[in-house]
């Protein structure tokens, strides 16, 4: 509601002060002949566009304990690449409105799988060399690892049914291996 008030009262100030200067004489300008016509289609114009942004939660979803937000490439090597296990890789980016509705998924996933598999998101805003050689062209995008290697991967939100499908198939292939 905060964001609606604001946004008719911005485009109300900036059509007053249009209306003030640009008055028209003529009475051919309708929009800004005025201050008074100014301070409305202003405000309307405002509150279009404060409604035009999606609306973000006042309290975003936090991660969960397992999943470790990866800072720098050399941590992305040694402690993702690097894992004995599987290693579930979530490409995102803060402003994404999906990939902060997949977040709670890759939540549970991470604490359902922890101790089997590391999980961990990588932002594309801070280490685009990581999505340039992982070939993430669209957010959000998730890829298993197997021995630092890339193995699967899916675009998009998904369900976690889809993500512990994956991962269930892989694990039991491993468990297979080893008999």
């Amino acid at each position: 509601m905060g964001r609606i008030i604001l946004g008719i009262l911005i485009g109300a100030v900036i059509g007053s002060v249009v209306g003030h200067f640009g008055k028209c004489s003529t009475g051919a300008c309708p929009l800004t002949a005025n201050p008074f016509r100014g301070v409305l289609w202003g405000g309307v114009l405002g509150l279009l566009f404060s409604m035009s942004f999606p609306r973000m939660s006042a309290r975003s979803v936090a991660s969960s304990e397992n999943v470790h937000a990866i800072q720098t490439e050399d941590e992305f090597r040694s402690q993702a690449l690097g894992s004995n296990r599987l290693c579930l890789v979530d490409f995102f980016a803060d402003w994404c409105g999906p990939c902060n509705k997949l977040l709670p998924t890759i939540n549970a996933v991470a604490d359902r799988y922890a101790g089997k598999v590391y999980v961990c998101r990588v932002n594309v805003d801070k280490l685009d060399s990581l999505a340039r050689q992982y070939d993430v062209q669209a957010i959000p995008k998730v890829v298993l690892f197997e021995n630092g290697q890339p193995i699967e991967q899916a675009e998009g939100v998904r369900s976690q049914r889809f993500y512990r499908a994956m991962l269930d198939a892989r694990l039991s292939d491993s468990h297979r291996g080893r008999d």
